[in-house]
């Protein structure tokens, strides 16, 4: 019988903020430093109306509702889908770079105060990380 080592500790501390809603290992990295860093918890995957399309509403990564009334979203965003070009049938970069503009745009008009994207060398860089999350006003727990 093979015998391994567990840090039950480790393990019941990630399975009180395991959840499905995050989409990918960039998210759940995001949210791993936010959490760490003392943030208040971010709702996710939460929805807006698309005025160009209802069928299809935005969805942002994190989502804070303050009891102020501000609305302040972080989106974590990979290069990849602005660098990926093996596609023909996608948008240019231009068009990709116009529709998050828009994006943001239709999100404000519904009240979205703020709205940060983070990328992976923001995520890496807890200082940057914290700064970004505190200038967007995202409040601290801890």
């Amino acid at each position: 019988m093979i015998q391994t080592n567990c840090d039950d500790q480790a393990v019941k501390k990630l399975l009180v903020h395991a959840n499905p809603m995050r989409e990918n290992g960039g998210e759940s990295w995001a949210y791993a430093h936010i959490i760490e860093l003392g943030y208040a918890e971010p709702l996710f995957q939460i929805t807006f109306d698309n005025p160009n399309n209802y069928a299809m509403p935005y969805r942002v990564d994190f989502c804070w509702k303050l009891a102020d009334g501000r609305i302040i979203v972080a989106e974590y965003d990979g290069m990849a889908k602005y660098a990926d070009t093996s596609n023909p049938h996608r948008a240019n970069l231009k068009a990709k770079i116009a529709y998050e503009r828009r994006r943001e745009q239709h999100l404000k008009e519904q009240g979205v105060t703020t709205v940060v994207h983070l990328f992976s060398e923001t995520v890496d860089n807890k200082q940057l990380l914290d700064s970004t999350l505190m200038n967007a006003g995202v409040p601290k727990i801890q």
